[in-house]
């Protein structure tokens, strides 16, 4: 006879035959990641080393021709010019937001090769949400989530959040007069847009300027505040 209170559950431990099996995975995912990772890496040094390559030829052979273009012709050429203010883009709120019409601007607007706009909202925001015990008692859970105000570049519906509870009356206490966050406009592209312009002079005569075009603007991002 035996006692089986004695006896402990003990797992099964994996046979050969399942070892084997997961070495050869093991050794089937490697012989796969290690010639990706290996391609991966011979990419990055050859991206690096073509645009070395590009700085070195173009320290070795650029020729400083000053600000004329009229006397560049099948030349590689290098050239420091200040920006012809008139051929800079003027941009305005319908530059950025389809929906807006041209006609009857408001009086916000300023020249520059490329331009950005940014539209936020000053929400209540859900931060974040744990679910916990009730009480020791029992085991039902229950979701409490904490709120603040802020501005935000998207909208956050709040017929979700926990109206009535003391977090949301903390948080935000001018969700009790609205009950719900506003709507962004209709005619404004919410969060962040941006445009380039097509051309731009640089030079001393625009008659005989530098025209750069739009895909080398659009390396010239944005990064200033403009005084409107």
């Amino acid at each position: 006879m035996w006692d089986d209170g004695d006896s402990d559950d003990q797992p099964e431990e994996e046979g050969p035959c399942s070892k084997l099996a997961l070495s050869i995975g093991m050794m089937c995912l490697g012989s796969v990641a290690l010639p990706l990772s290996l391609l991966a890496l011979a990419w990055n040094e050859n991206h690096f080393a073509c645009n070395n390559a590009r700085v070195l030829f173009a320290e070795s052979r650029a020729v400083d021709v000053g600000c004329d273009s009229s006397k560049v012709m099948d030349k590689f050429a290098f050239f420091s010019c200040p920006v012809i203010a008139a051929s800079l883009q003027a941009y305005s709120p319908c530059s950025f937001n389809r929906g807006m019409a041209c006609t009857d601007q408001p009086p916000v607007n300023f020249n520059a090769p490329s331009g950005k706009q940014v539209v936020e909202m000053y929400q209540c925001v859900e931060t974040s949400c744990v679910s916990a015990n009730q009480d020791k008692d029992t085991s039902t859970q229950v979701r409490k989530c904490t709120y603040r105000m802020d501005w935000s570049k998207q909208p956050h519906l709040s017929f979700s959040y926990q109206h009535g509870s003391a977090e949301l009356s903390h948080g935000c206490p001018d969700m009790y007069s609205s009950g719900q966050n506003p709507l962004f406009p209709n005619n404004l592209q919410q969060g962040e847009s941006t445009d380039y312009a097509q051309t731009l002079l640089v030079g001393n005569d625009p008659n005989r300027s530098f025209v750069l075009g739009h895909e080398l603007l659009r390396h010239l991002s944005p990064d200033s505040p403009v005084d409107l």
